[in-house]
């Protein structure tokens, strides 16, 4: 896995990974919905035949979609929901398979450009 996808660390890798993050929840995802939408059965027939290990996934985000009621404070769920997946459980996740004394391989995993992250969790005061 590339330095986006693991342990960014520098500011340009954050906005890359930012960037892409983006671009999957408000374009790529929706884009999806909208094919499939538009034709079930030819998006099934290519997710078979390109992406065949993501069905499942790819149908459960798009079910998702589909299902998100036109109100704010849906919406505003749905927002949390994301923040709460990309910053706090994440970073949970994380660290609870490496805490932060975590020894790979006989090294500390947490060295050099892989810094100990930290979780956000959602603050309305913030």
């Amino acid at each position: 896995m590339c330095t986006l996808k693991s342990y960014p660390f520098m500011v340009e890798h954050c906005i890359e990974w930012a960037r892409e993050r983006f671009g999957v929840n408000f374009t790529k995802n929706w884009e999806e919905a909208n094919n499939f939408i538009a034709g079930p059965d030819a998006f099934m027939t290519d997710m078979k035949k390109s992406r065949e290990g993501e069905i499942d996934n790819v149908l459960a985000t798009i079910s998702g979609l589909l299902g998100l009621k036109k109100d704010y404070a849906s919406c505003m769920q749905f927002a949390r929901d994301m923040y709460d997946r990309d910053y706090n459980h994440a970073m949970k996740d994380l660290i609870t398979t490496f805490p932060e004394d975590a020894e790979k391989d006989g090294q500390k995993f947490w060295q050099g450009s892989k810094r100990f992250p930290n979780a956000f969790p959602f603050d309305v005061e913030e």
